[in-house]
């Protein structure tokens, strides 16, 4: 009963920083993201979009991808070790709802 208990708190423990560390690289993400984000008074503008895209891409698109990357890992090695998805789906569910907010925001 002890091992356990004990193999469960160890899960449980890395599953706690695994969604901390999501929750930490959304921040980044939308921290670097908001740097593309234009102002409502000159959406539409050609001007307003010149460097956006260059700049998205060079900050924000690395951080997305090693998170997306790394939680896509950590998903089939849950999976192979028939661990509960519950933690993997909740930083799924936090990467979609920040892709969300950055493409109503931008």
């Amino acid at each position: 009963m002890w091992r356990m208990w004990k193999r469960f708190s160890i899960h449980v423990s890395r599953d706690k920083w695994w969604i901390v560390a999501n929750l930490f690289g959304a921040t980044i993400y939308t921290s670097l993201a908001s740097l593309t984000w234009i102002e409502p008074e000159l959406r539409g503008e050609e001007v307003a979009r010149a460097g956006a895209a260059i700049v998205w891409a060079s900050s924000a698109l690395p951080v997305l991808i090693a998170f997306v990357v790394a939680d896509l890992v950590w998903f089939v090695r849950r999976a192979e070790q028939q661990l509960s998805l519950g933690p993997a789906f909740l930083c799924a569910l936090l990467w979609v709802l920040v892709l969300c907010v950055n493409r109503v925001l931008s």
